[in-house]
């Protein structure tokens, strides 16, 4: 904010203590809108969360913390260190927190020596408000008179009848909690907030309204109650419930770049209470995102993708156009307009002219984890989340089904268990489906669910090796094509990317060892490995080796054990025999007795030393040799030969 500096709490807290102590103050206690992010000890005195890091900074002439912000209740006892050291009769500071709309309270007994001013004893405890669905406390009469009278008159304009709720609209919630529990998934009342105001701001040119969920402070549930019958009548005080704040509406121009970096800014910095803040979204919106690496994938309005270089226009309350909850990059919107409209009013307006509120189901944000650079004809394995609504009662699928070009690929079950953490990632589903042959190219995956009306498109390219084909009539032809093709859907070999994108596989270049190792490693399922602290082999180092870990694999398995000189000779290209004896050793050393005749001419128990690998792979119908009854076992091997080895082999090896 333009002109202001804002100091760390503590830094303030302490600046104010040490006048208050100057001024002869007995006892301090700071009041502080920052609470610890669960009522756990340990985590309200864990120094990589603000609050935790704040704590460890206070001067030791700060008596208690009252803190709030998380709506948690907690007392804690936090040693201070000077106070152990001094030989203080008290040596831990309380730390508390009343949780939230007036429930409970937090009492702090000091007993101070009159003579020293000293803090000789404590207790703390918290002190719940209402027992049994009664005040433990009576009303004073003078306060319980004004709010009677505040009471009588607002419920005249809070009765009055909006509109109506086609279904209930809820925040969101966690599997222990009540609704409003978590601000970190979609929820029905965040996204038809964000629709009504950018009806609202239709006129201003908005596309896309936001709404922040720290703004939702209630439920819609309208008369019914969540109970009752629906379309149900909604009044004013519970439309003035859910949103209380009074903010404005603005509209700005961003980039498709900065839009991407506003729903990445919903993963909080780090050390925040609240460590996700999933925005509501305006209906015909919609985005994937990547939750492991927490980046926006995809985003689209209606049918239109946006990208990086496109502006919209976005409506947003004016608290978030200002930057708050970590939404830098509103502030940075271009084209700035204040509507001077109300949110609350917007509401009123909007049901004023439509007449009712609909509940929308379907999610606007899904989390996409999977390669979506699949090989033609290959399988696609992909992880969704972020599938499921978590109000009372929201309507869920029960299994999504997968399209491309009109031609259904699968349909999937949906897990809608209710999540324990504050991360918007219930609601998941594994896809695996094979894609048809000769479709390549940048492809529209479309998923929908099949009772919420989500529907929403998944950009994958499916990748060709250029220089394959299995069309005899094609330069690219090549016999092993077929093996070729199944060692990219496996994922077993990535081929070469040339500038133009263009995949190439290179079918006539003899194959390295090493990348023989990088395949078997592959073929077995890239299994979890920590090489050992000293290299196998001196020619192989982290460093010097592309394929490092695959080779100590190999010899880790037994399945290499490299030359006589300790080497292993990583970029030398492999002999046919070698590959036999790797592949032999994969497959567990079987027990096997070659024939009375050698399979091939020139290879025998006196000229070959892998007459048994050799011998073996002839009886599995892994090779067939050279049609002149050679096996040729000391020539070096062709990737396109290698392709149909290690194919041979899966068919019967690899379950």
């Amino acid at each position: 904010m333009a002109n202001l500096t804002f100091e760390e709490e503590a830094v303030a807290a302490n600046r104010s203590a040490a006048d208050l102590e100057e001024a002869g103050a007995d006892l301090i206690v700071l009041l502080v809108h920052e609470g610890a992010p669960t009522t756990a000890y340990a985590d309200a005195v864990d120094t990589s969360n603000d609050f935790g890091a704040m704590l460890a900074e206070l001067d030791p002439s700060i008596d208690a913390v009252v803190s709030g912000h998380t709506h948690l209740a907690y007392d804690h006892r936090v040693p201070v260190a000077e106070w152990i050291t001094e030989g203080r009769a008290v040596t831990e500071r309380p730390v508390v927190s009343s949780g939230q709309y007036g429930m409970n309270v937090n009492r702090l007994v000091f007993e101070v020596d009159d003579v020293t001013g000293d803090v000789v004893g404590l207790s703390t405890e918290i002190v719940d408000l209402w027992v049994g669905g009664a005040a433990v406390y009576p009303q004073d009469p003078e306060v319980a008179q004004m709010v009677a009278d505040a009471t009588a008159e607002a419920d005249i304009l809070g009765a009055e009848v909006l509109g109506e709720l086609e279904m209930p609209l809820y925040r969101a919630r966690t599997a222990s909690g009540a609704t409003g529990s978590t601000r970190g998934a979609e929820s029905t009342l965040g996204n038809a907030i964000a629709e009504v105001q950018r009806w609202a701001t239709a006129g201003n040119g908005a596309e896309i309204a936001f709404m922040n969920p720290g703004g939702l402070r209630g439920d819609m549930l309208g008369v019914a109650n969540g109970t009752g019958d629906y379309p149900s009548d909604v009044t004013y005080k519970q439309a003035a419930g859910a949103q209380p704040f009074a903010n404005t509406l603005v509209t700005m121009t961003l980039t498709g770049v900065q839009l991407a970096e506003v729903l990445e800014e919903q993963w909080q910095p780090a050390g925040s209470s609240r460590p996700f803040l999933r925005l509501g979204t305006s209906e015909g919106f919609g985005y994937t995102y990547d939750p492991t690496g927490r980046t926006i994938t995809q985003m689209w309005v209606g049918e239109d993708f946006i990208e990086p270089t496109d502006t919209v226009t976005v409506a947003v309350n004016s608290f978030l156009a200002a930057g708050g909850d970590n939404f830098t990059t509103f502030a940075e919107g271009t084209d700035r307009a204040d509507s001077g409209r109300v949110d609350l009013n917007a509401m009123v307006d909007y049901l004023a002219e439509n007449g009712s509120l609909g509940t929308d189901y379907a999610q606007h944000a899904i989390g996409v984890s999977g390669d979506l650079t699949p090989y033609e004809g290959g399988m696609v394995d992909l992880d969704l989340s972020s599938l499921a609504m978590t109000g009372p009662g929201d309507l869920v699928d029960s299994t999504v089904t997968v399209t491309l070009q009109g031609e259904e690929l699968g349909t999937f079950p949906v897990d809608n268990a209710l999540p324990t953490d504050t991360f918007d990632e219930h609601g998941k589903a594994t896809l695996a489906f094979e894609l048809p042959a000769g479709v390549t190219g940048e492809q529209i995956l479309v998923v929908e669910g099949d009772t919420t009306g989500t529907i929403f498109p998944i950009v994958i390219d499916i990748v060709e090796f250029g220089d394959i084909s299995t069309d005899p009539a094609s330069p690219e032809y090549s016999e092993h094509a077929e093996s070729i093709q199944w060692l990219a859907r496996e994922n077993i070999s990535q081929g070469w990317t040339l500038p133009d994108g263009t995949v190439e596989f290179r079918p006539l270049a003899l194959a390295g060892r090493d990348a023989l190792a990088a395949f078997i490693y592959r073929l077995a399922g890239e299994p979890e490995f920590e090489p050992p602290a000293e290299p196998t082999f001196s020619d192989v180092t982290p460093e010097s080796t592309e394929f490092y870990t695959e080779i100590e694999w190999l010899a880790a398995q037994g399945i290499t054990t490299g030359y006589p000189d300790g080497t292993f000779r990583p970029t030398a290209k492999i002999s046919r025999d070698a590959v036999a004896a790797f592949l032999y050793r994969l497959a567990g050393e079987p027990e096997f007795e070659p024939p009375a005749e050698p399979t091939f001419s020139d290879v025998t128990p006196e000229t070959s030393a892998y007459y048994v690998e050799i011998e073996w792979l002839a009886s599995e119908g892994i090779t067939q040799g050279w049609s002149d009854g050679t096996f040729r076992a000391t020539a070096k091997i062709k990737r396109d030969a290698i392709a149909a080895f290690l194919y041979r082999f899966a068919e019967g090896w690899i379950a």
